[in-house]
């Protein structure tokens, strides 16, 4: 059984990465995510799923970011 490794009953507020916000992020691998919620009628929903996490160093995360962004200008309409 795997560890808690960060929680929050803030729902805009996100992970860092970082094992319970302190220290490095933590290694790669793959993290299981549990969300449990209570809607407007008092009703608890609970949903699971993975993400698989990969540390990427600067030059990487750059070209990553430049990427992404011509991706977003390429859908753009010009008027």
């Amino acid at each position: 059984m795997g560890r808690k490794i960060f929680h929050t009953k803030q729902y805009n507020e996100g992970w860092d990465g970082k094992m319970n916000g302190r220290g490095e992020v933590v290694d790669n691998g793959i993290y299981i995510w549990k969300v449990i919620v209570t809607d407007v009628f008092k009703e608890r929903h609970q949903f699971t799923g993975h993400i698989t996490l990969i540390k990427v160093n600067k030059a990487i995360r750059n070209r990553i970011a430049l990427f992404t962004f011509l991706n977003w200008l390429n859908r753009q309409t010009i008027v």
